[in-house]
């Protein structure tokens, strides 16, 4: 149960700060999981490689890292969002939360899940899309949920995304996601606060991404 949770304290950790990040699904499914199932073939230290690196987000120097060689069948749990959990297929986590001691400025948590081949992690990417269309309004622990600004990412190498704005009352400003499958992997970033550029949050997130897909094989 490492895995499950550790990234669930990671969940929790980039939650915290001047904004406080809405909890996106009932209680039985952010908690649902498999252990972990056997090893990988993938090294940690290659896991840490592909997560996104200093350089890629410079105004961010903070970081915190995870990364496990077991196999896990726990769907990302922040995309579940209104539905049912469903077990994926066995892939390998990494994880990584980038940001500045600036309170209010944007952090970016970044989720890589390495699967087998191109057609487990797509998959999982497909459940993924259609937990987002099933829930473009719902309710959950009392609280009302709205999907804004859903639209797919413009990303090369045979790669393809998509965004939303994930709002409620509670939270000025929202949730915002980007995730995206390549080949056999599958990534989220997420955040919240102000970009240290002038752009919206989910523009500054597609260009994350774009860099986070780059140093995948």
């Amino acid at each position: 149960m490492r895995i499950v949770f550790t990234l669930a304290a990671l969940v929790f950790v980039a939650g915290c700060g001047a904004s406080p990040t809405p909890v996106s699904a009932p209680a039985s499914v952010v908690a649902a999981s498999s252990p972990p199932t056997a090893t990988g073939g993938v090294s940690r230290s290659q896991l840490v490689a592909w997560l996104l690196q200093p350089a890629d987000l410079p105004g961010l120097p903070q970081r915190r890292l995870f990364s496990s060689a077991e196999l896990s069948t726990q769907a990302t749990p922040q995309l579940a969002l209104c539905q049912a959990p469903r077990p994926v297929a066995p892939h390998q986590l990494a994880s990584v939360i980038s940001e500045t001691a600036q309170v209010g400025k944007a952090k970016v948590f970044e989720v890589l899940s390495v699967y087998a081949d191109a057609t487990a992690a797509r998959a999982a990417y497909l459940q993924d899309v259609a937990n987002t269309r099933a829930c473009l309004s719902y309710r959950a622990q009392g609280t009302d949920f709205r999907i804004q600004d859903l639209a797919p990412v413009a990303v090369q190498g045979g790669a393809e995304a998509l965004h939303y704005t994930l709002l409620t009352p509670a939270v000025v400003g929202g949730d915002s996601r980007t995730f995206a499958r390549k080949g056999r992997f599958t990534l989220l970033i997420t955040g919240y606060g102000t970009p240290a550029v002038d752009q919206p949050l989910l523009d500054f997130q597609a260009a994350v991404l774009r860099k986070a897909l780059a140093r995948l094989p």
